[in-house]
């Protein structure tokens, strides 16, 4: 075994220490890193008002987007309104899912190509049976997020 000369003021460390310290170092990374993923897999975000709150102002914009936007604009503002829906309270959670399912069914149409105005119009006349329950589901949206976030969404 070669021998690594040490500086005075150094301690020498043998090679398979060395690799012993890095192959234990890693180890602890790993485990860390998996402890972390466990953890925050496991940490659901809870139903409140505020939250709600929170996310429906981000998503305020969204029929405007739907109406002008892009397919990736549009994609943004349905997925900020899947994440107002996991965090809806229960009394109103469920007016929000349905308008969550409707938007989840645009964004799909998108994705399978073409232009997004006639995506888009596809999708509506796929979807053309469940617009009363959308619009009556939108209205109860807004009247919620107003009577509770004191924010105006547009119906």
């Amino acid at each position: 075994m070669a021998r690594v000369e040490a500086a005075p003021d150094e301690v020498e460390i043998p090679p398979h220490q060395t690799q012993l310290r890095l192959a234990t170092g890693a180890i602890a990374l790993v485990l860390v890193v998996a402890a972390i993923v466990l953890v925050t897999r496991h940490q659901r975000v809870r139903p409140s008002v505020p939250a709600f709150c929170a996310q429906m102002t981000a998503s305020r914009d969204l029929t405007r987007v739907l109406a002008t936007g892009d397919a990736d604009q549009i994609t943004r503002a349905v997925q900020q309104l899947d994440r107002a829906v996991a965090v809806a309270p229960s009394d109103i959670a469920t007016s929000a899912r349905v308008l969550a399912t409707y938007a989840d069914g645009l964004v799909s149409a998108l994705h399978r190509g073409g232009d997004t105005e006639s995506a888009l119009a596809a999708a509506v006349r796929r979807q053309e049976p469940q617009i009363p329950r959308v619009e009556t589901a939108s209205h109860q949206v807004a009247a919620w997020v107003k009577a509770s976030c004191g924010l105006t969404l547009p119906t």
